[in-house]
């Protein structure tokens, strides 16, 4: 599984995907999670995080926003599809969210989520 979700990153032009591609390859664990919701199920939800993002005035929320936009897209695009959740985690402060569509398995959205309570504060302007 580690090198098959590497290769389709690989071949992906999602703005996150180089990032998961060097994580997956330097040893970071990948688990699959979840049912596989229909994308129009997820467009709602992620449309609604991404108003909220875009308020934020930090640089992670910057890049947070372009994967976001990028995988709303995404998701508008494949409404009628069902897909599949991976992440792809560390010890790092952050780990990266794949969503892939099943089972075509092409990968529609690349997402950068910070895991710490530092980190946090940083992405929501709060120590700013």
């Amino acid at each position: 599984m580690i090198s098959r979700l590497a290769n389709r990153l690989e071949e992906s032009p999602l703005v996150e995907a180089a990032g998961v591609v060097a994580a997956i390859r330097s040893g970071w664990r990948i688990e699959a999670f979840g049912e596989a919701p229909r994308c129009s199920e997820l467009l709602r939800i992620y449309e609604a995080k991404l108003l909220t993002i875009k308020q934020l005035p930090t640089e992670y929320a910057v890049r947070l926003a372009a994967a976001t936009t990028e995988f709303v897209e995404n998701l508008r695009a494949h409404s009628s599809e069902r897909g599949r959740w991976f992440a792809v985690k560390s010890e790092a402060p952050h780990h990266f969210l794949v969503f892939e569509l099943d089972p075509s398995q092409i990968p529609i959205g690349c997402l950068r989520v910070q895991v710490n309570p530092e980190a946090s504060a940083n992405w929501s302007g709060a120590n700013s």
